[in-house]
């Protein structure tokens, strides 16, 4: 059961403001055999540049130099795009609406990383095998 690649072929975008959180992110991801969209640190930089390339997944940090990231949260949502909210705060701080997206403690470690994102595509992505 898993690959080696459980990331192999998707895109996912990371938006991550802290610099060496963002950097780990994306090798984790490299190494699982995704493919990294960003990483963004704002939310007008991702929602101009970021939307508008094909995504599979996303890692979203919730705040975003001083502003949350609930506002793409909802643009990903529109366009089906699954996702998980990584954050140092608490669950209690996400808002009612999103009592569904998978939270991510920081610090993370790579397999739980890795087994969420993989997870975020989960059963909906495929049925034809």
């Amino acid at each position: 059961m898993g690959s080696q690649y459980p990331l192999s072929g998707l895109r996912i975008l990371v938006v991550e403001d802290e610099y060496f959180t963002a950097q780990d992110t994306r090798r984790i991801i490299e190494r699982a055999g995704g493919a990294v969209v960003g990483p963004f640190g704002e939310v007008p930089e991702v929602m101009a540049e970021g939307l508008d390339q094909p995504l599979d997944a996303a890692v979203v940090d919730i705040g975003l130099r001083g502003q949350t990231s609930y506002r793409l949260a909802d643009a990903l949502e529109a366009r089906g795009v699954p996702y998980l909210f990584a954050t140092a705060h608490d669950s209690n701080v996400v808002p009612e609406r999103f009592s569904g997206v998978p939270l991510l403690q920081k610090p993370f470690g790579d397999p739980e990383l890795v087994r969420l994102v993989a997870g975020l595509k989960g059963p909906a992505s495929g049925s034809a095998g």
